[in-house]
């Protein structure tokens, strides 16, 4: 299915695995165990927990959170309305408040969100739409409700090539808890955000502009092509254009 990724490859569970994994999703500990899959468990916080930083992500401070350290912080992720997301159960062991107390961290992430980059063309078949995706996450002090880093992670499709399957209308970037989790990192760790894709910012005009890699994250482009945009190249196996006759001479 398009705009999907393969995230893990394992042995199908049969019928009896994937009840007896359902059974596992127990409260322990003070945390609940969230089913992925039936070989995947991801351990979510207390939800009593989750429902007292929820306000944080209309940045109201949050009575009994942790203010923001210079390093060894937690973090919660919610959605942006303070809801659990789908990654409340994401990030590492390490990074995971056991109380309220101990929360000084609140990552409110958007819906994802898609843009096209450009429309390949060809001449024997239909043309393919390249699509980008779009993570927005604002992380927010819990003890004061203060927006402490705002960032945008993108996920570009591949780029077209020569040849395609007729029946590929679309191709399309999917942002991974992997590449929102690099951006949380140094925030986490030592209280300040800095932006690991810093360096592969291409510098001044003699830089070479840089081709889109399936699973980079970066910000988003200055320049986007429109909807309507295409391509400045073209697959060169099957032009798209015909070449332009040369003008006969006239015989004097």
């Amino acid at each position: 299915m398009a705009g999907s990724r393969i995230i893990r490859r394992g042995r199908r569970a049969g019928a009896a695995e994937g009840i007896a994994a359902i059974v596992l999703a127990v409260l322990m500990g003070g945390g609940l165990l969230a089913v992925v899959d039936a070989n995947v468990v991801v351990r979510r916080p207390d939800p009593s927990l989750t429902a007292a930083l929820a306000t944080a992500c209309s940045n109201r401070a949050v009575p009994g959170a942790a203010a923001v350290q210079p390093a060894g912080n937690h973090l919660v992720v919610l959605g942006a309305s303070g809801a659990e997301d789908g990654w409340t159960g994401f990030p590492p062991i390490a990074w995971r408040p056991a109380s309220l107390a101990d929360a000084e961290l609140v990552a409110c992430v958007e819906p994802e969100t898609t843009s096209v980059i450009e429309v390949c063309e060809y001449v024997n078949g239909p043309s393919i739409t390249r699509y980008a995706a779009t993570r927005s996450v604002v992380v927010v002090e819990a003890a004061t409700g203060d927006t402490v880093a705002v960032f945008s992670v993108v996920d570009e499709a591949r780029a077209c090539r020569a040849s395609e399957q007729k029946d590929t209308t679309e191709l399309r970037g999917s942002v991974g808890w992997g590449l929102v989790e690099a951006h949380l990192a140094s925030i986490v760790e030592h209280g300040v955000y800095v932006d690991p894709d810093a360096d592969d910012i291409a510098g001044p005009a003699d830089s070479e502009e840089p081709t889109p890699t399936e699973g980079r994250s970066t910000q988003a482009p200055t320049t986007s092509p429109k909807a309507t945009a295409r391509p400045t190249t073209r697959p060169t196996t099957r032009p798209t254009t015909r070449p332009t006759p040369t003008p006969e001479v006239a015989s004097m």
